[in-house]
């Protein structure tokens, strides 16, 4: 008798547990539909996947952002000799640190065939974080364990995610400075890399005539807004960076009193796992020592910063030179500045500046 109500114990038990299991089955079945219109699915295969990941998704407000580019560009898109349908995004995986969100995976169905799986991240900041003293500048690089790169200490810049915010991009750099170097630094000094970035400048031509018109609909393709930074990986991450340099001039003491505090000190957020290490490298040594792309963006931006600013010292002094010209008459000094300088604009636009009838429209805008 004790043994039959064993046995029957026992096997409600398992049927209880096998009706879970069924249930969670079929509740993973059930699509979630975006406001765009697409169904949001999670594979069958995916042991243990709920719709609260697929919640946790459309929550991130950056893969809201993704979705609207990706709708222009692609779904609503009337270019191209073929228009390419999407009808569902497939969720994988979400990986969620603590309460914000981290990670996710998805493929989207598209006919025809376009290689459409993506690994989600938040847009991240990085910052070049330069030092002078007595006439060298030097680089800080940190030094922490790089798991999917397989190094204990792995040498990069300064970064971060942004991990679901939305807030000023420059105040989450200047946050992550203060996080991974311990030094805190004043927001409005970090100068954006990408503040002349390419939407920016209006006579981009490529040689290319005949891919001139898909490249413009790139330029025009982000409605939102949205494009935070350069992308690392566009062909399998939805992941971009926004660059900003920060640049400090030291006396001999202080320099040394800096080197003496990063020395020996472990930084970074404990319960995000972080334990990172410092070190100041001569900066024409920071692409030899750190195998970090972001370095050989953040060096490449940071001089093309440079040269906008020589040009643009250039250029004020060219349109006093100018004015000057304009106003006493000197017609010979105008057509020499026009042929010795030609700053920004194209050559079409210098020449058209010797046209007496445009002198004083010039005067103008000279001041």
């Amino acid at each position: 008798m004790l043994s039959c109500s064993v046995t029957e114990n026992f096997f409600g038990i398992v049927v209880f547990i096998l009706a879970g299991y069924l249930m969670r089955w079929l509740y993973c079945l059930v699509p979630m539909t975006t406001s765009q219109g697409f169904q949001m699915t999670a594979p069958v295969y995916r042991k243990g996947r709920s719709q609260q990941d697929l919640a946790r998704l459309k929550a991130d407000p950056h893969f809201g952002n993704w979705l609207s580019r990706f709708k222009h560009n692609i779904v609503d898109s009337a270019f191209g000799d073929q228009k390419i349908r999407a009808t569902e995004i497939q969720v994988d995986d979400v990986d969620m640190f603590g309460s914000r969100f981290g990670f996710g995976k998805f493929k989207v169905v598209t006919e025809p065939f376009v290689p459409s799986i993506v690994f989600h991240r938040s847009p991240s900041v990085c910052v070049l974080f330069l030092v002078k003293c007595q006439g060298e500048t030097y680089g800080l690089l940190t030094l922490q364990a790089r798991v999917p790169a397989g190094y204990r200490y792995f040498p990069e810049l300064l970064a971060g995610m942004m991990d679901g915010e939305t807030g000023e991009c420059r105040l989450i750099a200047a946050r992550e400075v203060e996080e991974e170097a311990g030094l805190t630094i004043n927001p409005e000094h970090l100068v954006d890399l990408g503040e002349a970035d390419l939407f920016k400048r209006q006579d981009t031509r490529s040689i290319c005539k005949s891919s001139q018109d898909a490249y413009d609909w790139f330029r025009n393709g982000d409605p939102t807004k949205t494009h935070q930074g350069y992308f690392n990986s566009p062909g399998g991450s939805s992941e971009s960076t926004r660059f900003y340099l920060y640049q400090q001039e030291m006396g001999k003491p202080e320099f040394q009193a800096l080197v003496k505090r990063l020395e020996g000190s472990e930084q970074g957020v404990r319960e995000e796992g972080e334990r990172i290490r410092l070190i100041l490298v001569p900066m024409d040594q920071l692409l030899d020592l750190a195998p970090d792309m972001k370095v050989g963006h953040a060096l490449a931006l940071r001089q093309r910063y440079l040269n906008y600013q020589a040009v643009d010292s250039r250029e004020i002094r060219v349109r006093k030179e100018m004015r000057r010209a304009l106003e006493e008459g000197d017609y010979a000094q105008i057509a020499l500045l026009c042929d010795q300088y030609q700053v920004r604009s194209n050559t079409e636009h210098w020449r058209q500046m010797r046209n007496p009838d445009r002198w004083a429209e010039l005067l103008s805008s000279a001041r």
